[in-house]
């Protein structure tokens, strides 16, 4: 897909790109800051198991 031909694409794309690098850096108020979690959201490690969540 041609990210010039969809200016609200390519600005999602460049602010996902930047959030997942604060998640990654451990920088998670600016993690937050970019992203949009609703009130309760909980985010799981992917390698847990259905058991592992209690």
């Amino acid at each position: 897909m041609d990210q010039d031909a969809d200016p609200e694409l390519a600005e999602l794309l460049a602010r996902t790109e930047e959030a997942t690098t604060a998640f990654m850096r451990g920088e998670m108020d600016r993690y937050l800051e970019l992203t949009g979690h609703v009130e309760g959201f909980t985010l799981c490690n992917p390698g847990a198991t259905r058991s592992s969540w209690s």
